[in-house]
């Protein structure tokens, strides 16, 4: 059973997980699906999100400017504001002037046909999350119209905070929560290897992984077996001596995958005694699983086992960059 970082209710968990199509009020939070509908009550870090500020009306009615006031993301080990909706969303309300932390105005489909004017809600992203996410004091909106009329707005918006994975990373970015000392072992999807480590504190890792092929390393070795394994580079520095496990016979290679495809030859690292390849490594990054020798001109060639020990870099020079095909804003693939 997977739940949230924060102390969320089952009611809040089912409004996480679904979609659902309503009519727009001041202070919903919505995110983009096919249309500006999605209401959300929990957002990601890093995730733009869209607070509902009227309909529209004539234009002297058009909402011209709004800032948010007294608005906190409460970080959870800590207790501060790590002000994740901005440096000025936490200073007090006023009626006039600004003062607040200015936010976007859009409009925005919500249906076939009709329109919302939204404010703008840009959550900055977190380097280390905190074990049970943020809470959140809304705050509130002050909008003017075009006409100088003034009105408020509270964004219905509780909590920050990934969804919790169990022991196994998915394409979707996930938080593996831990004690201190714990034997840590998180699986990569659909099997084939894993991370693990000892905890050196109470914390959160932030894992995702991606199996799909790159597809110009694919076309460039169209007769290999390759396996992909390309993580989101989380960092895995609250582990004590941090290594990922690839399964394969004596007689596959392992490389790592940087930069603009950049294949590093990591075969060295397989070990007989474990049945596979034993990287230490402070990130998850990616590799690749190869039945045969990969190089440069794309050609795989047969080498004696004592070559196969060897580490050498290639880098195929028409390859795109590479990005892992996740979008935090929607917790949905690229």
């Amino acid at each position: 059973m997977k739940k949230f970082l924060t102390p969320l209710s089952a009611c809040l968990l089912a409004a996480m997980l679904t979609t659902t199509s309503f009519a727009i009020t001041r202070g919903t939070v919505v995110v983009k699906d096919e249309y500006y509908d999605d209401e959300i009550t929990a957002a990601l870090p890093g995730q733009t999100v869209y607070v509902g500020l009227c309909s529209v009306g004539s234009s002297k009615e058009t909402p011209t400017k709004a800032y948010l006031f007294e608005a906190e993301t409460i970080n959870s080990d800590t207790g501060d504001d790590d002000k994740l909706f901005g440096s000025k969303a936490g200073k007090s309300y006023s009626e006039k002037g600004t003062g607040g932390q200015q936010l976007d105005i859009v409009k925005k489909e919500v249906d076939d046909g009709d329109d919302y004017y939204f404010a703008v809600l840009e959550i900055k992203d977190v380097k280390d999350f905190p074990a049970d996410g943020y809470d959140i004091v809304p705050g509130v909106i002050r909008v003017t119209r075009k006409n100088g009329d003034i009105f408020k707005v509270e964004p219905k918006l509780d909590s920050i905070g990934y969804e919790e994975g169990d022991d196994e990373l998915e394409e979707d970015p996930l938080g593996f929560s831990f004690d201190k000392n714990d034997d840590v072992q998180i699986d990569f999807p659909d099997g084939g290897g894993y991370f693990y480590g000892v905890a050196r504190k109470n914390g959160t890792i932030v894992a995702s992984m991606s199996t799909e092929g790159i597809s110009s390393i694919t076309r460039r070795y169209p007769d290999a077996d390759l396996r992909f394994f390309l993580g989101n580079g989380a960092s895995l520095t609250a582990l004590r001596s941090p290594k990922l496990f690839f399964e394969g016979s004596e007689d596959d290679y392992l490389y790592e995958v940087t930069g603009t495809n950049t294949l590093t030859n990591r075969t060295s690292a397989y070990d007989d005694d474990e049945g596979g390849f034993v990287v230490s490594s402070s990130t998850l990054g990616k590799y690749v699983v190869s039945d045969t020798r990969l190089s440069s001109s794309g050609s795989s060639s047969s080498y004696d086992d004592d070559d196969n020990d060897g580490d050498d870099t290639v880098s195929p020079s028409d390859q795109p960059v590479y990005v892992v095909p996740i979008n935090p804003s929607t917790g949905a693939a690229a």
